[in-house]
């Protein structure tokens, strides 16, 4: 039963975290006139950072919900999880579109 909790956390971190990489690569191809390499790198790098400290909570939120239920409900879990990464490619979405428009980022 851990052992699927494990994989279930692996496969969320990894799949969002490619999700955010190929976004921050998207928005930077989309709306950069000159790409260059060592820039990218860094802000992929920095990014890489929120994304991580982002998940953290995800998973934080994800751990008291089990805590809270007391019991592991792995279908909950992953159910919260697909959630989590829907939310994820639909605010990505929504900063890129909303940057279209009126350059400036979603949260501004």
């Amino acid at each position: 039963m851990l052992k699927k909790l494990w994989l279930l956390c692996i496969k969320f971190l990894l799949i969002n975290l490619f999700l955010f990489f190929a976004y921050r690569i998207l928005f930077l191809l989309t709306f950069v006139d000159i790409w260059v390499m060592g820039d990218a790198l860094i802000s992929l790098l920095y990014g890489m950072r929120l994304d991580i400290a982002l998940l953290g909570w995800e998973l934080l939120i994800l751990g008291v919900v089990s805590l809270l239920m007391r019991k592991f409900h792995i279908k909950l879990l992953y159910q919260l999880g697909v959630l989590f990464t829907y939310l994820h490619i639909l605010v990505c979405f929504a900063n890129i579109q909303f940057y279209r428009e009126r350059n400036q980022h979603f949260g501004e």
